[in-house]
């Protein structure tokens, strides 16, 4: 099967790929498959490493991330975007994982715990952050790009406070939660 993508550990004592047989597999320098990341339903598009290097993290067109130990236990699953899931990264520090999708977001996620973060909307000449409880910010013009990112439903960006009550429209000044790495 075509490998999709490659990542190396920072220590550079080991190398992860990602499948398009639905498997990441996790190899030594000599070639050596160590272990086989099994559980995607579809193609594995990316993978990275953890900076520690303890765990990986996969990206696959069933529209999920998948964390795992080097091992290769299965530690949560990252459920959210409604397409293929294209990319991840894992922030400098390790506390936070960032992942593409098809669907046109960007979503942050805490890596110990796989709870979602916020979710990024880039429109024509605006962008968006989402967060779970609502809460959200606008800069620019995002077009018809939020409705993505909240309940699928279309609204135009000033009509989500009237809609959804417990969406509401950030102020200015008001520090956007856990979203620092």
């Amino acid at each position: 099967m075509p490998v999709r993508s490659v990542a190396s550990s920072r220590e550079g004592h080991h190398i992860a790929t990602a499948s398009a047989d639905g498997t990441a597999r996790i190899w030594n320098l000599h070639g050596q498959q160590l272990v086989a990341l099994t559980g995607h339903d579809l193609p594995v598009r990316d993978v990275a490493f953890s900076p520690d290097g303890r765990r990986v993290v996969t990206a696959s067109s069933d529209g999920t991330a998948r964390i795992w130990s080097t091992s290769g236990e299965h530690l949560s699953t990252l459920v959210g975007h409604m397409s293929s899931v294209g990319s991840v990264s894992y922030s400098p520090g390790g506390t936070r994982i960032a992942t593409t999708s098809d669907d046109g977001t960007a979503r942050i996620w805490d890596s110990a715990t796989g709870a979602e973060l916020a979710i990024l909307v880039h429109g024509e000449s605006g962008m968006a952050v989402v967060l779970p409880d609502g809460a959200y910010r606008t800069q620019g013009d995002v077009g018809d790009r939020l409705w993505w990112a909240v309940k699928q439903v279309r609204f135009e960006v000033g009509e989500l406070d009237g809609y959804y009550p417990e969406i509401r429209r950030l102020g200015v000044d008001e520090v956007l939660p856990g979203v620092t790495s």
